[in-house]
């Protein structure tokens, strides 16, 4: 994502960098403890949430997710790209971003070979029958193709370098912005070859990446240009450019997942679509559109897939459901998408579907009632568990109230009661933490509120000396729990970097999806006693390791019920049901 900017640069920028005082001149900062707290500026709320650690040189906010460094917060709050935040927080240290030997293009030449990049794909177009052929069958008109700067690239290898040139500084970058791939042997290619060319503009409309689809059945049938320090996937959205440039007020923005569908809803005349790049809706997405309109409908497909995509996007957007957002979901029948459905059913046909849209509140309750009873006592129950975690996301106001005053009549319970269960079933804590002696650091350990893989992940974050108290039995290397994969990959990021500083680690999961969970495991408070951290810490990765031969022993089992077992298998189990033993 840094392009030729060297690591040592940036980690130079950040250490000298105060993020307390940078981020206290935008948002102003009271100290709490160890950090420094605030309402959080990207999403609203009255109880302070946002956290700033002048020892880790980070960001949290608990209420939504977002977290960084400075140079993060510089990009989150000022909406700039990598280079933009780098080089003013350079500035204000004193240092200039490195030239010598081409080590740095900037921005602008970024740009400026973007733009000729989408002057060459549409020529291409032009000149391409079968491209146009293909746009002009899934109703795309001229009209539209020039206005969303559609193209085309060739199926040669070298299309970019012959047509823009051989200099060294346009080949870099080229490189640098994810349209030429450099093999190992030093030659470069184009990344996008026989592909309709779907240029992707910021919200100041300047081009920063490309999506391709093939016009042939051959996979992958898109393509998006990778993260680039001008474009980060999830921080984007298709069409939001267009859609506030074809309107000054826009009712509401329907979400969507792709590039055509995005361009057949502008065709019929709804053109305040937007597609999320073929990746899950982000805490960035939902801040980004609230900017422009208080009310987002998400469409999705109606299968199982569609629901999901849908949950996990509701999810996001909880903390940003001020009073005056709205929220809705809309469900398209099986096989259907935005393309096809508005091409065969017409745009008053899709606008019924829209005006039919499930708000939150009903999506929330329909969707957690759907596997229980609600008529019960047990139903009831595990309802109120499951979705007051949920409403409690919700910033404090009338909207939070009204949901719990919902909640209150399908469970007979008063909105007080409901709040105070609420608040109870806050005062959870891992049964390994070692029994505290007085309320208070009772009360203190229930913050903790981590799975036992998640609390071993953020201590292992936050004291990375705890890497070698890994008992050498355990079997990590074959744990299979969500996010073992994870565990492990900080394993050996701290075996590989042993004195990175908290802003170092969370860097490396820069533009990854696993970021924001990063940021919150840094962050999260323990209020372990230092004393107990090593003691804590094991005996954390053995009921870990507890876990993991449980799971094997119940596939052996199931194994055993439905087809039998080999006598190595039965071998095998015997030697897991003693292990089990041994770490009880």
């Amino acid at each position: 994502m840094t392009g030729k900017i060297p690591k040592s640069f940036i980690e130079d920028v950040l250490n000298r960098t105060d993020i307390v005082s940078l981020i206290d001149a935008y948002v102003p900062l009271r100290k709490k403890g160890a950090n420094h707290m605030a309402c959080c500026p990207f999403h609203q709320e009255k109880t302070p949430s946002f956290s700033v650690s002048s020892q880790k040189q980070i960001y949290y906010c608990f209420g939504c997710g977002l977290g960084g460094d400075a140079i993060r917060f510089l990009m989150e709050y000022e909406h700039l790209n990598f280079m933009e935040a780098l080089e003013i927080l350079a500035k204000q240290v004193g240092l200039a971003l490195p030239q010598e030997n081409k080590t740095y293009e900037s921005s602008t030449h970024f740009y400026d070979v973007l733009n000729k990049t989408v002057q060459f794909y549409q020529q291409q177009l032009k000149n391409t029958k079968e491209a146009i052929h293909y746009l002009k069958s899934r109703g795309i008109t001229g009209v539209l193709a020039k206005e969303y700067l559609l193209g085309f690239s060739p199926s040669a290898w070298d299309n970019l370098t012959s047509a823009l040139g051989k200099d060294e500084q346009i080949t870099q970058a080229l490189l640098q912005t994810g349209l030429l791939i450099k093999k190992e042997s030093g030659h470069v290619y184009d990344r996008f070859r026989s592909r309709i060319m779907f240029p992707i503009r910021d919200v100041k409309g300047r081009v920063i990446a490309f999506g391709g689809r093939v016009l042939i059945k051959e996979e992958p049938k898109y393509l998006n240009s990778p993260e680039t320090p001008l474009f980060h996937k999830g921080r984007e959205l298709y069409g939001l450019y267009e859609a506030r440039h074809r309107s000054r007020e826009i009712p509401y923005f329907i979400v969507v997942e792709g590039y055509m569908d995005v361009l057949a809803l502008a065709q019929h005349g709804i053109s305040y679509a937007v597609g999320t790049l073929g990746t899950a809706t982000t805490a960035e997405h939902i801040v980004k559109l609230l900017k422009y309109t208080k009310k987002l409908v998400f469409c999705f497909d109606g299968d199982r897939a569609g629901r999901d995509a849908a949950w996990r996007a509701l999810q996001v957007a909880l903390p940003f459901l001020s009073d005056g957002v709205q929220l809705a979901f809309m469900f398209l029948p099986q096989e259907e998408d935005p393309d096809s459905f508005i091409r065969t059913q017409g745009k008053e046909a899709f606008l019924a579907e829209v005006k039919k849209a499930v708000s939150f509140a009903d999506f929330i309750f329909r969707h957690l009632s759907e596997s229980r009873d609600v008529s019960t006592l047990d139903g009831k129950a595990s309802l109120s568990h499951v979705i007051t975690p949920l409403i409690d996301k919700i910033p404090e106001g009338a909207l939070k109230q009204l949901m719990y005053e919902r909640l209150g009549r399908l469970l007979s319970l008063s909105t007080s009661q409901l709040r105070a269960l609420s608040k109870k079933s806050h005062v959870e804590f891992s049964a390994d933490l070692q029994k505290t002696k007085t309320a208070t650091a009772n009360s203190k350990r229930a913050m903790t509120h981590l799975t036992p893989l998640r609390l071993s992940m953020a201590l292992l974050l936050q004291y990375p000396l705890l890497r070698d108290s890994v008992p050498a039995s355990l079997h990590v290397i074959a744990w299979t729990q969500a996010e073992s994969e994870l565990f492990r990959e900080i394993l050996a990021l701290l075996s590989a970097q042993p004195d990175a500083s908290a802003a170092q680690l969370l860097r490396h999961w820069e533009d990854k999806p696993e970021y924001m969970l990063i940021s919150e495991l840094l962050m999260k408070e323990h209020f372990i006693d230092e004393s107990e951290l090593e003691k804590e810490f094991v005996q954390v990765l053995w009921r870990l390791e507890q876990q993991h031969h449980e799971s094997c022993i119940e596939k052996m089992l199931m194994k055993a019920r439905a087809q039998g077992l080999t006598s190595e298998e039965r071998l095998a189990l015997q030697r897991l049901i003693e292990g089990v033993k041994i770490i009880l």
